[in-house]
């Protein structure tokens, strides 16, 4: 099973980031929820904000994402990111 995080709307209709470690955490435990399920197999960044740092809100989450997820990936991103 795969799973994905995208930007998130804002009260205002603009999106925010949604590479930032507790976006992802959050995200990611919701699919889990949503899904009924324990483990992810991928779970991917959709849409990566440009100039943002994306192993900033992956690697501190994945030490501690506890087995939640098997792989990671990102989608629509470049291959110089």
């Amino acid at each position: 099973m795969s799973s994905r995080n995208a930007a998130e709307l804002d009260e205002q209709g603009g999106s925010s980031s949604s590479s930032k470690r507790d976006a992802v955490r959050k995200e990611c435990e919701d699919s889990l929820r949503r899904l009924q399920l324990d483990v992810i197999d991928l779970y991917q960044i959709h849409w990566p904000e440009p100039g943002e740092d994306l192993e900033e809100g992956w690697r501190p989450w994945l030490a501690q994402a506890g087995g939640k997820v098997r792989w990671i990936g990102v989608s629509n991103c470049s291959a110089d990111r």
